[in-house]
């Protein structure tokens, strides 16, 4: 038998002549049709690059539980999974010095309160001037100024009193000198009126001395010219009348010596005088006794008006005293009451308080005796679990790759992938530096990515329902570029360049 090649037969009848079989139309048309639905799905479907990257669920605005201080836990407030509100305690940290400089300082706040209750006491005793302090502890000082004090306005009171005292007698005796004087220039007015009506008579008796005596001596001159001529002429008629004359003489001058006596010899107008001198006398002598009394009434009444008061005095020095000491009291409580806010500041940090409302969640398990380091995150706090992201982190050799912005499929570990499928999301922030981590083969440098999900659950095509729950572990597949199969299989052939 001979055989023939195909160039033999390309112009051979037999070959242009020859049907093919039915079958074989039909799977020449089932092979061009099936390469043409490859070509087509290896144009649309694409072939994805992808860096992965670890992480976990994380609740948005979630905050984080550190200790503030090294310490041992001596109680726990709040147990995992219960909600909390802001600023409630949730565990206690003892580090067996605690409350001590708090302890001391409150001692000493509660000393300074009880001083200033001591000087609230003096002020009021000093007000109402009366001694309610007592003699021990602190009011035993108070106790004394304020005995000191009373003294003090008692010694003045009994000088005001006798002072007063003073005044009065003065002063009723210048009222009883007053009226005695009154009386004696009234008893002089009297003796005076007398006098004068004395000497008017005395006055008239001198007068009618005088014409006596005017009237003896013209007598006498008769009875000297009578004489002459009686004893010239020797007439009995002239010795009659000469003795008439004479007679008539010494009745004159009997009468002339009985006006003198009465003249020289006026008893009462002599008492009358010696009345006068003596109510003059006592005139002048009240007067003087008066004006000394008001001298010294003077004298007493400025010293009773006197602004000056020895008790006022003490009164206000004791006041300035204790406003100094008030002062300085409220300063050092000032001081104490700071240094106490810091005491109790300081005390704070063995508590482990709720920064944010929300439910709580331990990363290790704790209970009383754990020892707890300083600045240790504990455990962490969030709202709800309604608005998760992924919280991965990128190894820091493939930075290059990724950007902000790219699609990312995420994986949810120990999840059948292919039942359930992958979460949708989408890179939105990667921090501008790196975070180192030891691990056996060293130090790695991760950066650290927030992914955003756009759905929070997984669904099979059998309808089970996965929904996802915080610190779940998941695989970040962060796609940073894509290409068709078709351009994968002609850069693999050579046929096209990347």
């Amino acid at each position: 038998m001979k055989l023939f090649t195909r160039q033999e037969l390309k112009d051979a009848r037999v070959f242009f002549d020859k049907q093919p079989p039915r079958y074989m139309t039909v799977f020449i048309l089932f092979t061009i049709g099936v390469l043409v639905l490859s070509l087509i799905g290896a144009q649309v479907v694409k072939r994805p690059y992808i860096v992965k990257a670890q992480g976990t669920v994380t609740v948005e605005g979630t905050s984080y539980l550190a200790a503030r201080t090294h310490g041992v836990v001596t109680e726990l407030h709040v147990n995992s999974g219960q909600y909390v509100e802001k600023g409630e305690p949730i565990l206690s940290i003892s580090t067996g010095n605690e409350g001590i400089q708090a302890s001391v300082v409150d001692a000493q706040i509660a000393e300074l309160e009880e001083t200033l209750m001591v000087m609230d006491r003096y002020e009021e005793a000093i007000a109402t001037k009366t001694n309610t302090l007592n003699r021990e502890g602190q009011e035993l000082e108070y106790y004394g100024k304020m005995a000191y004090y009373l003294d003090t306005l008692n010694q003045e009171e009994f000088e005001t009193t006798k002072l007063e005292n003073d005044i009065q007698e003065k002063q009723q005796a210048l009222d009883q000198f007053v009226k005695e004087n009154s009386e004696a220039k009234k008893n002089l007015e009297r003796v005076i009126t007398k006098l004068n009506d004395k000497e008017t008579e005395q006055k008239s008796i001198s007068n009618s001395l005088v014409e006596k005596e005017e009237k003896h001596e013209v007598l006498f001159q008769e009875l000297t010219a009578l004489e002459e001529k009686a004893m010239e002429s020797e007439e009995e008629t002239l010795f009659e009348a000469l003795a008439d004359k004479q007679k008539e003489l010494d009745r004159l001058s009997e009468s002339m010596e009985q006006t003198q006596q009465k003249l020289e010899s006026d008893d009462a107008y002599i008492e009358l005088m010696e009345k006068k001198a003596e109510y003059e006398a006592a005139i002048e002598s009240n007067d003087m006794e008066i004006k000394g009394i008001e001298d010294e009434l003077k004298h007493l009444n400025e010293e009773k008006e006197t602004p000056y008061s020895q008790a006022e005095q003490t009164r206000l020095q004791l006041l300035s005293e204790l406003g100094e000491k008030r002062n300085q009291v409220y300063h050092q409580l000032v001081e104490l009451r700071a240094n106490q806010g810091a005491a109790n500041q300081q005390d704070e940090i063995h508590q482990v308080v709720a920064s944010e409302s929300g439910v709580v969640h331990y990363l290790q398990p704790l209970s009383q005796g754990i020892s707890i380091q300083q600045n240790q995150v504990i455990g962490e706090i969030a709202m709800e679990d309604n608005n998760f992201y992924i919280d991965s982190y990128i190894n820091a050799q493939d930075r290059s790759r990724v950007g902000e912005g790219q699609s990312v499929k995420v994986q949810v570990l120990g999840v059948n992938n292919y039942r359930f499928g992958t979460l949708e999301g989408t890179l939105t922030f990667i921090e501008p530096g790196t975070i180192q981590n030891e691990t056996q083969e060293g130090v790695v440098s991760f950066y650290r990515a927030t992914v955003q999900l756009d759905t929070t659950k997984l669904q099979s095509k059998s309808d089970e329902v996965i929904e996802i729950v915080r610190s779940m572990p998941v695989e970040a597949r962060i796609v940073y570029q894509e290409e068709s199969y078709l351009e994968w299989l002609l850069n693999l052939l050579n046929l096209i360049s990347s």
